[in-house]
């Protein structure tokens, strides 16, 4: 057989192979294109009050901060701005931004996007390198109708520009359709351990308690906490979602993390309650909110 005879069965197969998907060229999703979304808030005042509590009352944290929980009710901007601060002056340049999937869009266990968000205090793009490491696994998709509704990520973003200008953040989100993510733990873990590296801090969006009056929430509070500085893992994968937190698979997450990487040394810069902010005690039904720093080292 001639050398362009085989030339050319080789470039046949490799078109029908095409046509017909059986041209195997491994199992990692394309990163798409960086898609741009706009802010879905009028004005950046509602953060203003947040900025200017945590002025007064925070200094930027000393030591190296490896993970952040912030929640996203923005009811709580002093509590979010506040946690948020204590990045101001750190030495990084990405963030994974991890959230719950509120509204249950993400079919599999993780979902992400390469996007650039407009905010009222600048620009943030999502690190390509990253995506593209996160859609190596299985168990992770790219969504990007699920993030441009998504508050557990854009209501953080100010923050973000606002505090740390120019870091890149790559928003990340653990499926609420079901508790699978419990059988994907070790998987998880594997995944966040390849792409945090030592320039990225790991910050978790998480409200906690949920629809409860306030003193009851001040007990399901003081149980999560219990169990989160006790580096509990199997109890914060337990944890009630939404009596306790609106994602526990995030928090779990943070914890595995942080013993694997020998960084778990919480520490709570703020606890409030929508019920106390609002000034409102006899409400029904209130949120509440922890900002925690995550420290190398005690």
């Amino acid at each position: 057989m001639s050398r362009w005879s085989i030339v050319l069965i080789t470039a046949a197969a490799l078109l029908v192979g095409a046509a017909f998907g059986v041209l195997s060229l491994g199992t990692r999703q394309p990163t798409p294109a960086s898609i741009v979304y706009p802010s879905p808030y009028d004005s950046p005042q509602q953060f203003m009050e947040g900025f200017y509590a945590a002025d007064h009352a925070m200094e930027p944290a000393t030591g190296t901060i490896r993970a952040l929980i912030v929640p996203h009710h923005l009811t709580a901007t002093a509590t979010l701005a506040s946690g948020m601060k204590a990045l101001a002056g750190q030495h990084f340049t990405k963030i994974l931004l991890l959230s719950p999937d509120h509204f249950s869009r993400c079919e599999t266990t993780l979902c992400t996007v390469n996007a650039t968000y407009q905010t009222e205090f600048g620009v943030i793009h999502a690190t390509t390198a990253t995506v593209d490491g996160l859609l190596d696994s299985p168990i992770v998709s790219s969504n990007p109708g699920l993030f441009q509704a998504e508050h557990g990520i854009y209501a953080v973003l100010p923050y973000i520009a606002h505090d740390v200008p120019g870091v890149e953040v790559t928003p990340l989100v653990i499926s609420q359709k079901t508790t699978a993510w419990k059988n994907d733990r070790p998987k998880i873990l594997a995944l966040l351990q390849r792409v945090i590296d030592p320039d990225t801090v790991l910050v978790v969006s998480s409200d906690f308690s949920h629809y409860l009056p306030l003193a009851r929430a001040s007990q399901m509070d003081e149980a999560t906490l219990k169990v989160l500085l006790a580096a509990d893992l199997d109890g914060l994968a337990s944890l009630k979602d939404p009596d306790q937190s609106d994602c526990p698979g995030c928090l779990w997450a943070l914890g595995a993390l942080a013993q694997e990487r020998d960084f778990y040394h919480p520490t709570v810069v703020l606890h409030t309650n929508s019920a106390t902010i609002l000034g409102e005690p006899t409400i029904p039904s209130t949120t509440s909110h922890f900002a925690i720093i995550w420290k190398q080292g005690d």
